[in-house]
């Protein structure tokens, strides 16, 4: 849990991350060239756009994580690397 005083600074940041997130989707999906990885530009597309999904997935979690006690089973301290371990 972090401090009440910061999570209203905490969700600001998530709210700019979410939608710098989604403007480098929009940018992906319609820019007309890619530089092809491994394999063909439009599988290099797909990677990136589930690469961006899997971010945009995880952003939530970051401030229930921040919300919530730091409590294990609701009595044990959770160990703060740990927890974020847990966000990657």
């Amino acid at each position: 849990m972090i401090d009440s005083k910061a999570l209203p600074e905490l969700k600001k940041h998530i709210a700019s991350l979410e939608n710098q997130l989604s403007f480098f989707e929009t940018k992906v999906k319609e820019t007309p060239d890619i530089e092809p990885g491994e394999k063909g530009p439009e599988e290099e597309r797909e990677r990136i756009l589930s690469l961006i999904l899997a971010y945009q997935k995880t952003l939530p979690k970051i401030v229930e994580y921040a919300s919530g006690p730091l409590l294990k089973n609701g009595s044990d301290p959770i160990d703060v690397s740990t927890a974020l371990l847990r966000l990657k």
